[in-house]
C-alpha cells in the first residue's frame, strides 16, 4: 500500500511486520478476530468464517505492518524505516495515522507499485535477504526490513 503524504512524500506499508516477515497473513485475523486460539479445530472454524465476512476490522497498533519512507523516491538506498511510535520524528508534525483498517474483498489484487518505485522493476529477480547486496545498487538501508523474499 502506498499513501501519498504532504511535502511529497509518499509512505509505504510493507508486507511484513516489524521483526517478522509474516505479516501480511495476519492482518485479517489480526484486525477481524482478535483474540488466540485454543486449538486447531477453533482456528479452522475462523479461517472459514473469514471468507465471508466483508466488515472493516481496525488493525491493532501493535500489529501494524512496517511503514517506510523514502528520501528520494527515485534512489532505493534512501529508504527511512518509520518508527510508528514516533511518526513525527520521520513524517513531521503534521502526519498523523488514526488507525489502519483491514476488508477482506473479493476485488483483483492491485499493482502498479513499479510506476511509484521505478528502480523497482530492476531488483524483482533478485533474492532479497539481511546480507543482500547487489552489485551497483547499495541497499545497506535495507537490512532488517526483509528476511526472505523473492520478487518473481
Amino acid at each position: 500500500m502506498a499513501v501519498d503524504l504532504p511535502g511529497g512524500k509518499m509512505l509505504f506499508a510493507l508486507l511484513s511486520k516489524p521483526g517478522s516477515a509474516e505479516g501480511a497473513n495476519t492482518y485479517a485475523f489480526d484486525a477481524l478476530i482478535p483474540k488466540p486460539w485454543i486449538g486447531w479445530e477453533e482456528y479452522v472454524a475462523d479461517v472459514n468464517a473469514l471468507a465471508d465476512r466483508r466488515d472493516i476490522g481496525v488493525l491493532p497498533f501493535k500489529d501494524w505492518p512496517m511503514l517506510v519512507t523514502f528520501g528520494d523516491i527515485n534512489d532505493p538506498t534512501s529508504i527511512v524505516r518509520i518508527d510508528i511510535a514516533n511518526l513525527e520524528a520521520t513524517l513531521g508534525p503534521d502526519v498523523k495515522i488514526r488507525r489502519i483498517t483491514v476488508q477482506i474483498t473479493e476485488e483483483p489484487v492491485t499493482s502498479g507499485i513499479e510506476k511509484k518505485l521505478k528502480w523497482l522493476p530492476s531488483i524483482y529477480q533478485m533474492q532479497i535477504s539481511s546480507d543482500f547486496q547487489p552489485e551497483g545498487i547499495p541497499v545497506g538501508n535495507f537490512q532488517g526490513l526483509f528476511t526472505s523474499a523473492k520478487f518473481e
